[in-house]
């Protein structure tokens, strides 16, 4: 509309799709009585974590509106897994507090402070994640040794620049394991910090139905 949008960038052969789906279950079918998801003429298996949460969310009466495949690479291997949408709402795994208790937070980008009538405090957020991120540093700068060492001139010129890339170059950006690796450990970072979030957000809520503090 305002011609700023550029052009688009299409899906290669080579690059694929990460992610399929359908618009109701008749597509992408889930069969729990076989085990498996129909897709066409493409039966696949597949393997259901045997958890209480797993049993309740996937219990008879609800209905799966549709599936959505998803492509992921973990530790250099491509996975493939299966992503179900139910209907209605998600099963509570734990109440950790009652509705008509109160907490006031204040979180920040390292820290978060929390108050309750009975309890304050200030935390660290993740103290315990590994961001990773000496390890990706250093990886990054090999990768972009090499690519300036091609580019001796250092200069951009008219026109669209790209960088000139060896033969060797090619392979490393595209099956390499120093690729993988980086890959590895921004997913391995990122389900930390995840994990980290959770764990302050349950903690600061349990600590919140702490008995008040004994007089001194």
């Amino acid at each position: 509309m305002f011609r700023k949008a550029g052009r688009p960038r299409f899906k290669s052969f080579r690059r694929g799709l990460n992610s399929i789906e359908g618009t109701n279950n008749q597509e992408i079918m889930y069969k729990p009585e076989r085990g498996a998801i129909v897709w066409r003429k493409h039966v696949m298996t597949y393997m259901k974590p045997d958890t209480g949460y797993m049993k309740e969310a996937l219990a008879s009466d609800r209905r799966v509106k549709y599936c959505r495949i998803v492509r992921r690479t973990l530790k250099g291997v491509r996975r493939w897994f299966v992503q179900l949408v139910v209907e209605g709402l998600p099963p509570v795994r734990k109440v950790y507090a009652s509705k008509c208790e109160v907490v006031g937070i204040d979180p920040g980008s390292s820290r978060i402070a929390y108050f309750h009538e009975r309890h304050a405090a200030i935390v660290e957020v993740a103290p315990h994640v590994d961001l990773k991120e000496p390890k990706i540093r250093l990886l990054q700068r090999r990768i972009d040794r090499s690519r300036r060492a091609n580019n001796p001139d250092g200069t951009v010129k008219k026109g669209s620049s790209t960088w000139n890339t060896s033969n060797r170059g090619r392979r490393t950006a595209a099956r390499s394991k120093l690729r993988k690796t980086i890959t590895d450990l921004f997913n391995a970072a990122s389900d930390g910090r995840q994990t980290g979030g959770e764990w302050v957000s349950l903690w600061s809520i349990s600590n919140a139905r702490l008995k008040a503090p004994a007089a001194r």
